[in-house]
């Protein structure tokens, strides 16, 4: 997984993670991997900037990858239209060495995070007021 070659504790907390966690572990990666590509941006550092977006890239085609269209076909498509918009946004700040993109895809990854972590929290009550019931 991704997340996990940055360090050890990384890989065990992927290792012991539901998939839903490591949704949220893949957002917050590309969150981060935006926020120091804007960071090397600033300080004119284009290599560590060429790094944490192809990284970046490479996190939010995870994502996209991960999709299951043949569970939620909408939901997937839009999604997967989104990653698209993120990768072609963060490839043209690399290209252009312009950060005002990555504030947008930071915006877009910020709000999906959300959104998901949400819909994680609302079906662990469901499913914990169902075993309660039954």
């Amino acid at each position: 997984m991704i997340p996990a070659k940055r360090n050890p504790y990384a890989s065990a907390q992927v290792n012991s993670a539901s998939p839903e966690q490591i949704l949220v572990l893949l957002y917050d990666a590309a969150l981060r991997d935006t926020k120091e590509a804007v960071s090397a941006l600033d300080a004119g550092d284009r290599s560590r900037k060429a790094k944490a977006l192809d990284h970046g890239v490479k996190v939010v085609t995870e994502l996209a990858n991960s999709l299951r269209p043949d569970k939620a076909p909408d939901i997937a498509a839009n999604l997967s239209s989104l990653y698209d918009f993120m990768i072609d946004r963060m490839i043209r700040s690399n290209a252009k060495n312009e950060n005002i993109d990555l504030q947008v895809v930071q915006d877009l990854l910020a709000e999906l995070r959300s959104a998901w972590v949400e819909a994680i929290r609302i079906n662990r009550t469901l499913r914990n007021q169902g075993a309660a019931g039954a």
